[in-house]
C-alpha cells in the first residue's frame, strides 16, 4: 500500500518519540532517525495533501423560506456549491508527553462558490454566488502507541474545529432579496462545515493512516 503524505507525517513524529525535537532526534527503541528539518518539512507535505482532501467536502444544498416585508414568503435554494479554495498555511507542532502529537491549525480560510433561486408565486429569480469562510482554526491530537503486536498505533483522541465569519457576494436578478437572509445561509454554511471539518480528520485517519501503521514491522 502507497502511504499517502498524511500517513507519513504521522509516522515520522512517531518513529521520533515523545521528547523533544533536535538536530537528528533518535528514539533508542526504534532504529529511524530524522531531523528537524525533514520533520517540518513532513508536515508541510502532510498539511497540503490534507488541504486537498478537505476541499473535496461535499456541501450540501440549502433550501428555505422566509418572509420579506412587502414582498411576503419566498423560498430559496442555494445549490451546486463547490469548494474551490481551502487554505491552510498556518500550522503549529506539540508534543503530549507520554501521549501523542497536537497539531493546531489557525487563522485560514477557504472560497466556495455555487448558484442561488429565489421563488415567489409563479416567479423565479437565479444566479451566482461567492463565499468566503475567514478564521478557519482546526486542532487535532493523536494518541500515539503500540498495539498487542507490536506495530505502531494512532488514535484521534481530540478533534475540534471553529470558523470566524463568512461573507458572501450575491450576483444576479434582484439578488438583495437574498442579502437581505444572509445571515441564514452563513449560519447554515459554518454549521455543515463545523461538522464535516472533522469528520474528513477522522476519516482520513481510520482510512489511510491506521492500515499503513499495520504494515511496519515489529
Amino acid at each position: 500500500m502507497k502511504a499517502r503524505p498524511y500517513c507519513v507525517v504521522v509516522v515520522l513524529l512517531l518513529l521520533t518519540g515523545l521528547s523533544e525535537f533536535g538536530e537528528g532526534t533518535s528514539n533508542p527503541g526504534l532504529t529511524t532517525r530524522i531531523t528537524k528539518k525533514s520533520l517540518k518539512y513532513a508536515i508541510q507535505y502532510a498539511v497540503t495533501t490534507l488541504k486537498k482532501e478537505l476541499s473535496t467536502i461535499r456541501l450540501p444544498d440549502i433550501s428555505g423560506s422566509s418572509e420579506i416585508s412587502w414582498v411576503g414568503w419566498v423560498s430559496y435554494d442555494f445549490y451546486s456549491l463547490k469548494i474551490y479554495h481551502f487554505n491552510l498555511q498556518n500550522w503549529d507542532l506539540s508534543l503530549l508527553p507520554e501521549l501523542g502529537i497536537r497539531v493546531s491549525l489557525s487563522s485560514n480560510y477557504m472560497s466556495i462558490g455555487g448558484n442561488w433561486k429565489v421563488n415567489k408565486a409563479f416567479i423565479t429569480l437565479q444566479g451566482t454566488f461567492d463565499m468566503k469562510v475567514y478564521g478557519i482554526s482546526i486542532s487535532v491530537s493523536l494518541n500515539l502507541g503500540k498495539d498487542q503486536s507490536g506495530h505502531p498505533t494512532s488514535l484521534v483522541t481530540q478533534c475540534s474545529n471553529s470558523i470566524g465569519h463568512v461573507s458572501i457576494d450575491i450576483s444576479g436578478s434582484l439578488s438583495w432579496i437574498l442579502n437581505l437572509f444572509h445571515e441564514i445561509i452563513e449560519n447554515n454554511i459554518k454549521m455543515v462545515l463545523e461538522q464535516k471539518i472533522c469528520e474528513m480528520v477522522r476519516k482520513s485517519t481510520t482510512s489511510y493512516l491506521e492500515p499503513y501503521l499495520r504494515t511496519l514491522p515489529e
